[in-house]
């Protein structure tokens, strides 16, 4: 129970620089003229840190979740992932190269801030999802 705590503790923690860059993230989000999905944006990743949390917590006391937990947090977690890509569609007219890279480097980036707590995502749910059957 220990050493299962300590991993959740520093996956949270060597991901720490990930939640500053997704704070400062939402922003574009909430502005500017973007379709509703865009602005459901910050919800879904809210859900998806519940969902992370809720199987953490879950996985340090050695219980399962119900099935819905792994299966719909994976979901919100890998569109959490993709999320930059919807500024693409919405607000300025991605006219330039620049633009469509200037997304990608934020999934990237945001994909290596994340990876401690995208490892243990990967961990969490193959644990969750064997344990229930």
């Amino acid at each position: 129970m220990l050493l299962r705590t300590l991993i959740v503790l520093l996956a949270y923690a060597l991901s720490g620089a990930g939640f500053m860059f997704m704070t400062v993230g939402v922003l574009p989000f909430l502005g500017g003229d973007y379709p509703l999905l865009a602005k459901l944006v910050p919800l879904v990743w809210v859900f998806a840190w519940v969902a992370h949390a809720r199987m953490s917590i879950a996985w340090v006391r050695d219980v399962t979740v119900p099935r819905r937990w792994p299966v719909w947090g994976t979901a919100a977690g890998v569109f959490s992932l993709a999320s930059p890509l919807l500024l693409l569609i919405g607000g300025e007219p991605a006219t330039t190269l620049s633009h469509v890279q200037g997304a990608f480097i934020t999934v990237g980036l945001v994909s290596v801030f994340f990876l401690p707590s995208i490892w243990l995502a990967v961990h969490l749910v193959r644990f969750h999802l064997n344990g229930q059957g």
